[in-house]
């Protein structure tokens, strides 16, 4: 089996989008990944940063695993 990191990312922030995870990061966001995917070199880095910034902000802790 095949493991595509880019499909798995799209597939994951198409998922944020519509489930309104990204709250008001929502079009920030869109506009970040958008840079990103279409450019390279510093523009590329910028948007990166950006989307890991929106990332930590909305990241959820991890679940308790006491039984």
């Amino acid at each position: 089996m095949n493991f595509d990191t880019a499909v798995t990312a799209r597939e994951a922030f198409k998922r944020a989008q519509t489930s309104g995870e990204l709250g008001e990061d929502l079009d920030h966001a869109i506009e970040a990944e958008e840079q990103f995917a279409s450019s390279t070199g510093p523009e590329s880095t910028k948007a990166y940063e950006v989307l890991l910034k929106i990332a930590r902000r909305i990241r959820r802790p991890p679940l308790s695993s006491n039984s």
